[in-house]
């Protein structure tokens, strides 16, 4: 069932965040596209199409060889080969929450904080744990994390609970893009929307997202654009409101 919820698109005037040219990874056979300030957009297609692969290869996180090039205009003009991704910084919200996502072993805290230990040390190269905790409470409460506190343990927990603590762990470090992949697997519905809301709050303070879903619900609730990939290339482009579930499946499936 369609969601009656329809995202509200960016300004047409909105500036690139990231752009991405000749993009090669796994399945991936030259894809390109921009993402803009403030805008959430879609990457879907069936499996094994590629469109899961996007957001680990623009993160620097595919396992496997990449080529193609990168930029982030606000940053540089200058052009990133995509096999050096990860020396842009991007985080990345896995597919595989509990493989991928979360230490088991680790804090609520820990897991919150761990990518950015090294902004905060002295100068001395001590960790300032007053600021290391009172940023894991600020983001605990930021994302509504329901939790016994920023010491127990991640795995105590529940799936959508972990969700947003690795959804505060990228967001802590104010990148201009996010990058998602299944964002919403393995949640409740009330959670799912909480992280809806999430996402969509991040993209009006002007936050270029990008989400990987096979889930059309996902990618109607959230996306005011969708690239739908199929056999490794860009088969088509839907926006606004010619973003419907029918209209998503027929592109996917090859049958417009």
């Amino acid at each position: 069932m369609e969601t009656a919820h329809r995202p509200t698109p960016p300004p047409g005037s909105a500036d690139p965040v990231l752009e991405v040219r000749d993009l090669w990874a796994g399945p991936l056979r030259g894809v390109d596209f921009d993402l803009v300030r403030g805008e959430r957009l879609g990457i879907t297609g069936l499996v094994g199409s590629g469109h899961e692969v996007v957001p680990y290869a623009v993160c620097g996180a595919h396992a496997g060889r990449v080529n193609g090039r990168l930029r982030l205009p606000e940053r540089s003009e200058r052009w990133t080969e995509a096999r050096e991704a990860h020396g842009l910084g991007l985080p990345l919200v896995p597919a595989d929450r509990a493989g991928e996502g979360v230490i088991g072993d680790f804090s609520v805290g820990e897991n919150l904080t761990l990518p950015l230990l090294d902004r905060l040390r002295s100068r001395s190269g001590r960790l300032r744990r007053r600021r290391e905790s009172a940023l894991a409470q600020e983001w605990i409460q930021r994302v509504g994390v329901r939790t016994a506190g920023r010491g127990a343990r991640i795995t105590t927990l529940s799936g959508g609970n972990q969700q947003k603590v690795v959804m505060a762990r990228c967001l802590a470090g104010r990148p201009p893009v996010l990058a998602l992949c299944e964002p919403t697997a393995g949640v409740d519905i009330a959670t799912r929307q909480q992280l809806y809301d999430l996402i969509e709050r991040q993209a009006e303070e002007g936050m270029g997202v990008l989400v990987s879903s096979s889930d059309t619900q996902d990618l109607l609730a959230l996306c005011t654009r969708v690239l739908v990939v199929r056999d490794g290339r860009i088969a088509r482009e839907i926006s606004g409101r010619d973003i419907t579930e029918p209209a998503l499946v027929h592109a996917m499936e090859g049958t417009e």
